[in-house]
């Protein structure tokens, strides 16, 4: 197969196509949800960086790479007005792939015209 974002290169991405990755995401995602009803103590990491959790702390210590004011600008306040939106609230908490980015989706020929679609992730190294 070939990642989705050289498949898109040459081919037109069919309305089946994405039914498929959405499905093939949307497994995943059950699949780890039934595994690991709990958040497992060893992938509860309080400083990984792409835990949706460390938002804040993550947009604090990097904003100042944003070069353009204005951008650098919304993005704090965008940080802020989520922070202040869930501020008190007890969100549920799952494992879950998170990164179904257009490197990661794999696109391999079946029989006929059919497309087979594969999730890759060798996590963050």
């Amino acid at each position: 197969g070939q990642p989705l974002a050289d498949y898109c290169l040459s081919h037109k991405v069919s309305e089946d196509l994405l039914r498929s990755i959405g499905r093939a995401v949307g497994v995943i995602g059950s699949c780890l949800d039934r595994e690991f009803r709990e958040v497992p103590t060893e992938l509860d990491l309080p400083d990984f960086t792409w835990d949706i959790r460390n938002y804040s702390k993550v947009i604090a210590a990097n904003v100042h790479l944003i070069a353009d004011e204005e951008l650098r600008e919304i993005v704090k306040s965008q940080a802020q007005a989520a922070t202040e939106a869930v501020r008190g609230l007890t969100l549920p908490c799952q494992v879950c792939q998170n990164d179904a980015n257009e490197y990661n989706i794999i696109i391999g020929q079946l029989k006929d015209e059919t497309r087979g679609v594969g999730i890759l992730d060798f996590g963050d190294l």
